[in-house]
């Protein structure tokens, strides 16, 4: 059974803490930590002081990259975790009429929106997974990357080669590109041997 709510405020170089007794709606401690293994190992000692089983806590972390360590960190050791939409908490604290934003109001606020629940469990991901994903992005930049050079290229045609795309409707063929490289404007084909190397480049 959960005892505790703890919410962290997350930082680039600290990290605020606060922690709910949950049975008695009060705050037991608001602490800071530095966003290294020295501050996660403090948090950790200071959970351990209130409760000695990791199910009696639950950590609401605010979803920032700056978080990842120490999510990794609590999870790899027996926390259970959740992420906190910033904006949800941010629009929670004004409800509860606490307009000033603080390092310290924004862990109180984290810790208490755990008690609406609806949050998203977090857990350590599978490393091939994570790496999939990782590519699968890479992947997409490169090709809306590439769409974005083909307009580029489109819009410089148009106005110094306005005749190529009439020729060559897929600007990113093979055979295209090859015919640009060899003769990048209308100049060089108006020659013989360049309507040569052109025909040629086109039939391989």
């Amino acid at each position: 059974m959960v005892r505790y709510h703890v919410g962290v405020d997350v930082g680039k170089d600290r990290h605020h803490v606060s922690i709910r007794d949950v049975e008695t709606n009060t705050y037991c401690k608001t602490v800071s930590i530095t966003n290294d293994r020295g501050g996660f190992a403090e948090l950790v000692s200071s959970l351990e002081r209130l409760s000695g089983d990791k199910s009696a806590f639950l950590v609401g972390i605010e979803a920032c990259p700056y978080g990842l360590n120490l999510s990794y960190f609590l999870m790899g050791v027996g926390f259970n975790l959740v992420e906190v939409n910033p904006f949800r908490a941010g629009q929670f604290r004004k409800a509860q009429g606490m307009k000033a934003k603080t390092d310290r109001i924004e862990a109180r606020s984290v810790a208490a929106i755990l008690s609406l629940g609806d949050h998203k469990p977090l857990s350590i991901p599978d490393p091939i997974l994570d790496n999939l994903k990782e590519l699968t992005r890479f992947r997409t930049d490169l090709v809306d990357e590439r769409a974005t050079m083909i307009i580029h290229l489109r819009e410089a045609l148009s106005i110094l080669f306005p005749e190529f795309d009439k020729v060559f409707r897929q600007l990113d063929s093979s055979g295209s590109l090859a015919v640009l490289a060899a003769s990048p404007g209308p100049e060089p084909l108006h020659s013989k041997r360049g309507i040569t190397r052109a025909a040629l480049i086109m039939v391989k």
